[in-house]
Order: C-alpha cells, then sequence, then structure tokens
C-alpha cells in the first residue's frame, strides 16, 4: 500500500539522522588520529640520547600536531552537537528549505559557537598561567605546596565552566563552551615562553622539574577513570573496527609523510623510514575520547570503546617504530650505539695492525 506523508517523513528524517551520526562517526575518528604522543616520543629520544634534524623535525611536527587537534577536536565537538540536535535541521526541512539553507544554518550556528569557544579558552589558560606564575614564586624549599597548587589550578582548568554555570544557569543563561586542554597548552606556552618577561627568570625548568615529581599520581588516576569507560562486551565487539582503524592510520600517515618529505626535498632515508616516527598515541587522545564519551555516550555508545582500542594499539606499536626510525636516521647515541661504534673501531685497529705485521713478515 502506497505510504501516507507522515511515515515518508518519519523515513526520511530517520535516514538524514543516521547520515548525520555517520559523519559525526568519520570526524571524531579522522581527529583522534591525526594526534601523536609528545610524551612518548620525547621518552624514546631519551632514552636514545638522539640528536639532529631528523628528532628536531619529530620532536616539532608532533608538538605542532597537538595544538592543531585541539582545535580540530573544538570545532568538530561543535559541529558534532549541531548535526546531532535535529531541532534546527528539521525545522528547515520542514519549511520547505532546499539544503543549501540547510548548510547555510549549519554554518551560521557553527561559526559563533567555535569562535566563543576558543576564546574562552584562550582566555582560560591566560588566567591559569597567571595563577601559574604566582605559585612558582613559592619558596623552592615548600615543594609539596607548590605541587599542590599546579595540581589544583590545572584542575581549575576542567571544573571552571561546570562553576560559571552553576552560577549562570539560575539567571537564564549559559557559560560559552570551554576546552580544558587547550587552555592548559595556552598556559603553559605562556608560563614557558613568558616568564622571563613577566618575572624576569626562565620558570621552563622548574615547572618541568615539578610537573615531572607530580606526574606518576596524575597519570594512575587518569588511566584509572580511562579503563572504568572501557566495558569488555563493547571491545569484544568492536576491536575488529580498532585494527582497520590502526590499518588506515599507518596507510594515511606513511601517505601524507611520504607527500610531504618529497615537497620539502628530504633524503630518501628519511622518506623511506621517517613515518614510523609518527605512530605513538596515549594521554591527549585518551583525554579526547574520554570526552567524547561523557558527551556522546548516549548517542555514540560505541565510538569511545573503539577509539581507546585503537590508541592502545597504536601506543604499543608506536615506541618501537619511532626507535627503529631513529636508529635507522642514524641520530641514536646510547650505550648500544656506543659499544657497537668501539667494537668497530677495535676490530678496525686490529685488523689494521694485523695488517701492518703481514707488511711487515713480507
Amino acid at each position: 500500500p502506497p505510504l501516507s506523508s507522515q511515515r515518508v517523513a518519519v523515513r526520511t528524517h530517520s535516514y538524514g539522522y543516521n547520515l548525520r551520526l555517520r559523519v559525526v562517526v568519520a570526524l571524531f575518528s579522522g581527529t583522534i588520529a591525526i594526534a601523536r604522543s609528545p610524551a612518548s616520543a620525547i621518552a624514546v629520544i631519551k632514552e636514545l640520547n638522539a640528536e639532529g634534524v631528523f628528532t628536531q623535525t619529530v620532536l616539532g611536527v608532533t608538538m605542532v600536531s597537538d595544538v592543531v587537534v585541539l582545535l580540530l577536536f573544538s570545532a568538530t565537538t561543535q559541529l558534532a552537537r549541531i548535526l546531532l540536535d535535529p531541532a534546527p535541521i528539521s525545522s528547515s526541512g520542514t519549511n520547505g528549505h532546499g539544503s543549501a539553507e540547510v548548510v547555510r544554518d549549519i554554518v551560521l550556528a557553527f561559526l559563533p559557537r567555535v569562535a566563543s569557544e576558543l576564546c574562552a579558552s584562550f582566555l582560560l589558560g591566560i588566567i591559569l598561567a597567571g595563577l601559574c606564575l604566582t605559585a612558582l614564586q613559592l619558596p623552592r624549599r615548600l615543594t609539596r605546596l607548590r605541587q599542590l597548587a599546579l595540581l589544583l589550578i590545572s584542575g581549575c582548568a576542567f571544573a571552571v565552566e561546570s562553576a560559571i554555570n552553576s552560577i549562570l544557569l539560575p539567571l537564564g543563561a549559559t557559560a560559552p563552551r570551554l576546552e580544558p586542554m587547550l587552555a592548559c597548552i595556552v598556559t603553559g606556552f605562556i608560563v614557558c615562553n613568558g616568564g622571563e618577561v613577566f618575572t624576569g627568570r626562565d620558570e621552563r625548568q622548574q615547572l618541568d622539574a615539578l610537573l615531572h615529581e607530580a606526574m606518576g599520581p596524575t597519570l594512575t588516576f587518569f588511566f584509572f577513570t580511562t579503563g572504568l569507560t572501557m566495558r569488555l562486551s563493547v571491545l569484544l565487539h568492536t576491536w575488529p573496527l580498532a585494527i582497520l582503524l590502526v590499518g588506515m592510520r599507518l596507510l594515511a600517515i606513511y601517505l601524507g609523510h611520504t607527500i610531504g618529505a618529497r615537497a620539502a626535498g628530504m633524503s630518501r632515508q628519511f622518506l623511506r623510514h621517517g613515518w614510523l616516527a609518527y605512530v605513538t598515541q596515549a594521554g591527549m587522545s585518551l583525554g579526547l575520547a574520554s570526552e567524547i564519551a561523557r558527551e556522546f555516550g548516549q548517542v555514540l555508545p560505541a565510538l569511545s570503546s573503539t577509539l581507546v582500542s585503537a590508541i592502545l594499539l597504536n601506543q604499543l606499536i608506536g615506541p618501537p617504530l619511532l626507535e627503529l626510525a631513529i636508529r635507522r636516521a642514524g641520530e641514536a647515541r646510547d650505550v648500544q650505539n656506543d659499544r657497537d661504534a668501539a667494537i668497530e673501531m677495535v676490530c678496525g685497529e686490529e685488523s689494521k695492525g694485523a695488517h701492518e705485521d703481514d707488511s711487515e713478515d713480507e
């Protein structure tokens, strides 16, 4: 029998919503795939005592990609909220507007939200930087107090939005969305690069020392809460997709590095092995996956678990591949390389001495 216009509208709306769900999944998966792990890269580089052009390039790309990922994640989150909210799109469709008008409505709703979130996050980072510089002025003998102050300041980055909303909601207003990790990056940049301007001394070393000592319990709590979001029943169903995401990410990294290295005129050795240095994923990727679970867990229940599975796989294979790339580039100066160089030198001297002895006998 012919379908009524109401049933056709319902089916059309359902198809459009499923399509928007797929778009959101693709956007989040692509954004998380760009993320790297500066901590893992720095740990491997320090272990190998690596120095050189290739090592500096890897560090630079890894650091810059983190900032790009946070900006993309902020934009993707705002776009996902608009796409998964059927009200504005449905109203446009029911009013007879075409696809161009729908796209225009999405863009007009998207751009102001992203701009307000970025501006608010940068402002929060500046405020937190001032608090950090103030905490670093405490006497150095009060190490525990300085660590506690830094931890409280970093916690403010994640709690300030809820605190502001608790004040504004009774008044009928809401605070702009904040991206706490972007605010923390702004804070670290200002403290490490503007310390001499504001305090007259370089704050980078003491900030690094304080964070290094406080990193253990912080990471323990972070990975514990991340593990709480992982459901084994979901992982058993999503692991094939996680492996597919890892494989597609490796292919994209290889193609992107090959194109970029050729355009930059890098040597054949870097061109062949350089892509291996960009596989690692860890803290920031897990943090972004946790934000997806917190905000979109009801709509996309399996997405966060799939992304966490892919991140863990990347973190398992990433550090060994980075070590291999650095060794192939010839920039590793660890104990093993020193031992190999010493053995080659001794063997060379022995062969030279044996050759001289043979010449004297003749």
